[in-house]
């Protein structure tokens, strides 16, 4: 530009502004052109306008402002960041927080964070559960986890205990008690199930590095050893806290065991072998053992053959048990009366069950908490028996008995006994009366509280299912069986009622529907599948009319890990596609059904051991499959058939 040329006039402003972090920054000056802001008005309202018309347009004040785009980078930084710093985490800080984790689920999802944390977990693990035992190898997990101080594994499944698999099928712990001894040296607990435990497996736990500070041996519904292995363990294992041999079947006789137990064991706090055969042929140890052991809170015995003279020397001492809080005796006595009236209970005992002379003492039955009736005879005939017995027991929150009790009886517990949690009605056989849903009615509206519930009635409504879904909503566990009989039911499908169930239990993890032909249909099934998203153990019985109703069910429980089929119309390839949709599945037992091609399982995957176990009786042919790490077993007996793809 030439000096002194004319120029066309334009406005300069000059404009200080503010800098983008919120205040003015001295020293930067702008030259502000307005003919230049205008052009740039212009633009942005063509710019606008094309917005508008593509319906993409956002007002200016809903933009988001320089500092918030700032803090959304700074969130989107630290996301990316967020992986790496659990590896920030040193294994001492780490341990800690795991040591308040006890939940085997929410450890077994802790371990899958990375190795780290796989390796912390397992370091720190002192309990474990294994629910098969040819899931997985006992070696692999001692070296695994290391410092165990509880351990509880189940060998066969809970179908041995009704005699559907035969003494044959399986279940040595040999193996697994070999390992236990060589590999845990700080062992405080051991608790086996469904097991065949011979006396040399039994006294190799005896004179392991870890018998001197064993505390809890439990062997429930095991087989195999007697009362040899018994005076090992009474012999080395003398600080003992529970001893527990509950229905297992033991051989021999004698009480040089009880005797030597007597001698040893101060610390006991429970001493249970009920329903074991194990004859006790006087109270003299049972009453040394009780004045030894202070803290003795449950003892149940059996078989117990006893004098007068030898109740009167026990009474003293039994009634100055001053912990003592359970209480079973089955015994074989001189005369008919009970022997546990003439024991003088001491005032804690809350828990009864045995031989138990009917009615009870109003101050020892207002204290019960738990009562066990299934030895004692009682029907529906006796009704006002029932309703003073009963109503003797007004704070009850466990009670078992017979079915023969009918509705009458249904009706006394449910009138009397309101803070009931958890009630088994178990089927008495060549029994005239029983349970129908008139008396589960009457006990679903009368006692809110009921969390647990097992009954075998000879007939079940939608009403009575509806009952419990709107009135006992803590229900956890709860299990219907309706007995065979030519009398069908007389309300069916059950679908409505079912469905009532599971929408007011939202709290239900266990279910078992043992009903009759018709009793659900296929739609039915498929309802309780979009219900039954919680549950975790399922038995169905004459459940179903086609692969479909499986298939449905199957859809919806996510969580379910154990599943019984029992005389259900569904086919080896309906099963198959079912199980395939539950994830989480570790277990499948199925008799009675529609057999078309038992090699159909095989869809199931190399993960499962499949075992076929056919009969001439269609009714009878079955088959167990369970995940396993470890393939085909190698003690599988010759009538059961392994299928390998």
């Amino acid at each position: 530009m030439q000096v002194g040329s004319k120029v066309s006039p334009i406005n300069l402003a000059l404009v200080h502004l503010p800098s983008p972090h919120g205040w003015p920054f001295p020293g930067h000056t702008f030259y502000h052109c307005e003919e230049h802001e205008s052009e740039r008005e212009r633009e942005r309202e063509r710019g606008v306008k094309k917005q508008r018309e593509r319906g993409s347009y956002v007002p200016r004040h809903l933009l988001p402002s320089r500092l918030e785009v700032l803090a959304m980078e700074e969130r989107s930084n630290n996301k990316k960041k967020k992986k790496s710093t659990v590896l920030w985490l040193c294994d001492e800080l780490l341990e800690r927080i795991l040591a308040l984790i006890a939940d085997p689920c929410d450890r077994a999802a802790v371990s899958e964070v990375n190795r780290q944390w796989y390796r912390v977990e397992a370091r720190t693990r002192s309990r474990l559960v294994v629910k098969c035992s040819y899931a997985v190898h006992p070696w692999r997990l001692a070296q695994r986890f290391t410092g165990l101080a509880s351990v509880t594994i189940k060998g066969r499944p809970r179908i041995y205990d009704w005699g559907l698999l035969g003494d044959d099928w399986g279940g040595a712990a040999d193996t697994w008690i070999r390992v236990l001894v060589a590999c845990c040296p700080s062992l405080a607990a051991i608790h086996l199930r469904r097991f065949d435990v011979p006396d040399s497996a039994i006294a190799a736990i005896a004179t392991a590095a870890f018998a001197s500070s064993l505390q809890v041996l439990k062997l429930d519904r095991c087989s195999g050893f007697s009362t040899r292995g018994l005076l090992e363990i009474a012999r080395h294992c003398k600080n003992l806290r529970v001893l527990s041999l509950d229905e297992s079947i033991v051989d021999g006789g004698g009480e040089q065991w009880l005797r030597a137990l007597a001698d040893t064991a101060t610390k006991l706090e429970v001493l249970s072998f009920s329903l074991t055969g194990i004859e006790v042929r006087g109270l003299d140890d049972v009453a040394a053992i009780v004045s030894r052991n202070k803290r003795l809170a449950s003892l149940r015995l059996d078989e117990v053959r006893t004098t007068n003279d030898a109740i009167s020397r026990a009474r003293g001492i039994l009634r100055d048990a001053a912990s003592l809080q359970e209480m079973l005796l089955l015994y074989r006595s001189v005369d008919e009366s009970s022997i546990i009236e003439k024991l003088e209970l001491p005032k804690t005992v809350t828990s009864l069950a045995g031989d138990i002379s009917i009615p009870l003492d109003c101050g020892l039955a207002s204290r019960l908490l738990k009562l066990d009736l299934m030895l004692t005879t009682l029907d529906s005939s006796q009704l006002s028996l029932l309703h003073q017995t009963f109503q003797a027991c007004p704070n009850l929150e466990e009670l078992k008995v017979r079915n023969s009790i009918g509705d009458e009886g249904v009706e006394a517990i449910a009138k009397h006994c309101r803070k009931l949690k958890r009630i088994r009605i178990e089927n008495l056989e060549d029994n005239h009366h029983s349970v129908s849903q008139r008396g589960l009615i009457t006990l679903a509206s009368s006692c809110p509280h009921l969390r647990t519930v097992a009954i075998y009635a000879s007939d079940v409504s939608n009403a009575a299912f509806a009952a419990f879904g709107h009135c006992c909503r803590d229900l956890y566990d709860f299990r219907i069986a309706v007995l065979d009989s030519p009398t069908p039911l007389t309300d069916t499908p059950l679908d409505a009622g079912v469905k009532s169930l599971l929408q007011g239990c939202r709290g239900l993890r266990k279910l078992a529907l043992y009903l009759k032909r018709g009793g659900l249909s296929d739609h039915g099934l498929a309802e309780m599948g979009v219900l039954a998203g919680n549950l975790k153990w399922l038995l169905l019985g004459c459940a179903g009319y086609s692969d479909a109703g499986f298939v449905g069910l199957a859809a919806g429980c996510a969580r379910l890990t154990k599943l019984e089929l029992r005389h259900c119309p569904f086919s080896e390839a309906g099963m198959a596609a079912g199980v395939a949709r539950m994830e989480r599945l570790r277990y499948v037992w199925s008799q009675g059904y529609r057999e078309v091609d038992a090699r159909e399982l095989l869809a199931l995957g190399p993960a499962w051991n499949i075992e076929y176990m056919p009969s001439r009786d269609a009714a009878v042919t079955q088959f167990v499959a369970y995940r396993s790490l470890l393939g085909p077993r190698m003690d599988c007996p010759p009538r059961v058939m392994q299928l390998v793809g």
